[in-house]
């Protein structure tokens, strides 16, 4: 859809939002690793209990390329809809980049 193709899918076995709450650095780059493809121009981390804002740089730097995460998303959406521009690449190439809008 949209031009986007899903290279591969990976899930972190974990039943609940609670169980992946507390996960830190190393556990979120063991989930970034296992669910990277080579052929993939991006990785998405969808689940919003993943506390991800101060690892994407790390993410991003530690994989060669974008990692977009829900919160992340969410945030970057909000700012556009309101017409701001933040460029913070602490929080990743998204936040970066001009921000496309829909005409």
């Amino acid at each position: 859809a949209g031009g986007v193709e899903v290279t591969a899918a990976h899930s972190a076995g974990r039943a609940t939002a609670a169980e992946v709450a507390g996960w830190g650095e190393r556990e979120l780059l063991g989930l970034a690793r296992a669910a990277d493809t080579a052929d993939a121009q991006a990785l998405l981390v969808p689940c919003t209990a993943l506390h991800t804002a101060s690892h994407v740089a790390d993410l991003e730097k530690e994989l060669g390329k974008p990692v977009l995460t829900a919160n992340q998303v969410t945030v970057w959406e909000a700012l556009r809809l309101t017409d701001r521009r933040v460029n913070a690449p602490g929080l990743g190439a998204l936040f970066t980049r001009e921000p496309v809008v829909q005409v």
